[in-house]
C-alpha cells in the first residue's frame, strides 16, 4: 500500500502564511492551501470562501480527495475531509472498517461519477447550484445528501 502524508492548511489569515513556513522548514512535507468550507466552526461562524458566481465547470468533477482515504477519530474512514464528515450525523459517509468504506455506495459513487452525472444519474431536479456550490465541498454534501440521505 502506497501511503504518503501531507499538510493541509485553511488559510484565513496573512499570519498563516508564517506558520506555513515554519511547518515546511520542520518537515520535509508538501503542504496544500484549501479554501476554507463551510463546515465545523467556519459553518457556525459564516467565514466560508464566498464565490461571487457559480462555476459550471464544477459539474465535470468528482471529490479531488477521493483518493486520500483518511481516518476521523470518532467517526472513521472517509475520504471526506470536510462537509459531510463534519456537517452530517449520518452513516453513509464513514464505516468503521477500511473494507466497509471501499465497498460503501459512497465511495463508489464518488470514485465512478462526477457531480454532474450524478445529479443526471439520480435525476435531481429539485437541486438549487448556488454560488457556492462552484466548491466541490458544498456541492458534493448538497448531491449527495440528496442521494443517500432521502
Amino acid at each position: 500500500m502506497d501511503i504518503t502524508f501531507n499538510v493541509s492548511y485553511c488559510i484565513n489569515d496573512p499570519m498563516d502564511l508564517i506558520e506555513i513556513n515554519n511547518i515546511k522548514s520542520l518537515f520535509d512535507v508538501e503542504v496544500i492551501f484549501e479554501r476554507v468550507t463551510n463546515s465545523g466552526r467556519a459553518k457556525q461562524t459564516k467565514s466560508g470562501f464566498n464565490f461571487p458566481l457559480f462555476d459550471e465547470a464544477v459539474l465535470t468533477k468528482k471529490c479531488p480527495n477521493v483518493q486520500a482515504i483518511t481516518y476521523i477519530q470518532g467517526k472513521g474512514y472517509t475520504h471526506c475531509c470536510s462537509n459531510l464528515s463534519f456537517n452530517n450525523k449520518e452513516t453513509h459517509f464513514t464505516k468503521n472498517t477500511l473494507s466497509n468504506y471501499l465497498a460503501s455506495e459512497f465511495y463508489n459513487l464518488s470514485s465512478n461519477y462526477s457531480f454532474g452525472d450524478l445529479i443526471k444519474k439520480y435525476n435531481i431536479q429539485n437541486i438549487e447550484l448556488e454560488n457556492n456550490d462552484s466548491m466541490e465541498c458544498n456541492l458534493c454534501e448538497k448531491v449527495m445528501t440528496q442521494i443517500l440521505c432521502e
